[in-house]
This record gives structure tokens, C-alpha cells and sequence, in this order.
């Protein structure tokens, strides 16, 4: 098999898991296992493995080689598209029950389409690996 060929193959593998994996925060010489989330009301933050939410601050985000020992339920949200901050991938909906609730948007479920469609008022369902994130987005 041509090395292209196997490129590509390993990439569309991949992909899938590439959307869910977790990332590492570096904070002075701490290192944290996790994700980066939707934090505070229009901030990024990052949710470890434990599921306790960190503000981000002067820490960096690195890829992760390696997982969570014990990854949480998938979480799924519906309901409508309360604001969103292209610019940070931030999207905040409005419940049903009209809680609000934010998410940090990435992976490959959510394609340049669906997010032009991101206007408010607009009727959205979302699933990712833990709250705060997510990694496929339906619009209605």
C-alpha cells in the first residue's frame, strides 16, 4: 500500500477518536489530564479527569498521548442557540426547561456548515465526552 494511501486510511481511522480525546494543562511544573470545556460564561476552561472544572488562565494546553483511566458518560444537550463566540468556538444554548448551558465545539461532527448555522434562536442538539464540551452538533 502507497504511503499516501496509508496516511489517508490511519487519518479516517482516527478521526472519530481524535474529537474525544483529552488534552493536558500546564500550569507551572502541574500537569493536568483532561478536557478543554466551556468554562465560566464566555470563557474556555478545563474539566480533568475527575471532572472538577479549572479556570484556564496562564495555562497551556498540550495534546494528550495518553487517556483517563475511567472516561465519564457521554453527555447530550438540546436546545437553542442563546449566543455564540466564533472566535473561541463557544456556543451557549438555552434549555428547554431555560437553563443555559455552555459548550467548547470541536471534532469532527461539526463542520463549517453547521456552524454558519449558529444563529440565535435556532434549535440545536449537542453530544460530546464530558459537560462543557462538545463533539457533534446537529442544527435544526
Amino acid at each position: 500500500m502507497k504511503p499516501v494511501v496509508r496516511l489517508a486510511l490511519a487519518i479516517f481511522l482516527l478521526a472519530p477518536f481524535a474529537s474525544r480525546a483529552e488534552e493536558i494543562m500546564v500550569k507551572g511544573m502541574g500537569r493536568s489530564l483532561g478536557w478543554l470545556v466551556a468554562g465560566e460564561p464566555g470563557a474556555l476552561g478545563f474539566r480533568d479527569c475527575g471532572g472538577r472544572l479549572f479556570t484556564i488562565g496562564d495555562s497551556r494546553i498540550e495534546p494528550a498521548k495518553r487517556r483517563c483511566p475511567k472516561r465519564p458518560p457521554e453527555i447530550t444537550a438540546e436546545g437553542v442557540v442563546a449566543a455564540f463566540d466564533r472566535k473561541n468556538l463557544l456556543l451557549t444554548i438555552e434549555t428547554h426547561g431555560g437553563t443555559p448551558r455552555g459548550f467548547y465545539l470541536s471534532g469532527n461532527g461539526i463542520d463549517a456548515a453547521r456552524l454558519s448555522a449558529l444563529v440565535t434562536g435556532r434549535k440545536v442538539q449537542l453530544r460530546g465526552p464530558v459537560a462543557g464540551r462538545a463533539t457533534r452538533l446537529d442544527v435544526d
